[in-house]
């Protein structure tokens, strides 16, 4: 028996949707990072909280509700949002991955850490897991998750969702940003 043929018909079997949620990973990622990073820090950094602040909180609502827009338009969970609302990734399921490989256990051990909080915060219920997301993840992510309806626009809760996930998300990122720029001139006065 070739160990290799299982694997094949898996990924022959889940290629479409492998393909789908790497380019969605990749591309989420790539703008969350240019985002938060490149563009949050400097805008905070050199605006001030307040001004900064708010130019970010209202790019982050153009953003966002573009990508929902797109989202519901594309109907292509691209990001693997409505598959993580379905999937079971409880305490049992590392036991599970360790079963079929050490290697695989090892390498999901950091995302199940992840999942786990947000199926645990989503089980609490909505102002846990619209905390943990908010804070987490952008906007377009917590109003997905927590809305009902897959790929169904937004309604007036997920409006809600929305437009509090900008405000309290946007608030935590200013003062995490403002906390790293002061750290960053103390340590820099230090240095020099």
């Amino acid at each position: 028996m070739n160990p290799f043929r299982n694997i094949g018909e898996k990924i022959k079997k889940y290629k479409r949707r492998a393909f789908i949620l790497a380019i969605g990973h990749t591309f989420g990622e790539t703008t969350a990072h240019i985002f938060n990073y490149w563009i949050y820090i400097p805008v905070v950094a050199l605006l001030g909280a307040v001004k900064g602040g708010i130019i970010m909180a209202s790019l982050s609502f153009l953003t966002c509700y573009f990508f929902i827009l797109f989202y519901d338009w594309s109907q292509v969970d691209w990001l693997g949002i409505e598959l993580l609302k379905e999937a079971n990734y409880g305490p049992d399921f590392l036991e599970q991955m360790r079963k079929k490989s050490k290697i695989a256990a090892v390498l999901w051990w950091p995302f199940h850490q992840i999942f786990r909080l947000v199926r645990w915060a989503h089980g609490k219920g909505g102002p846990a897991a619209f905390f943990v997301l908010s804070m987490y993840t952008d906007p377009f992510t917590t109003t997905v998750f927590l809305r009902r309806e897959k790929f169904g626009g937004l309604g007036k809760r997920d409006w809600t969702i929305f437009v509090g996930s900008i405000i309290f998300g946007n608030f935590y990122w200013t003062l995490r940003t403002v906390v790293i720029v002061l750290i960053a001139k103390l340590g820099f006065k230090a240095l020099f």
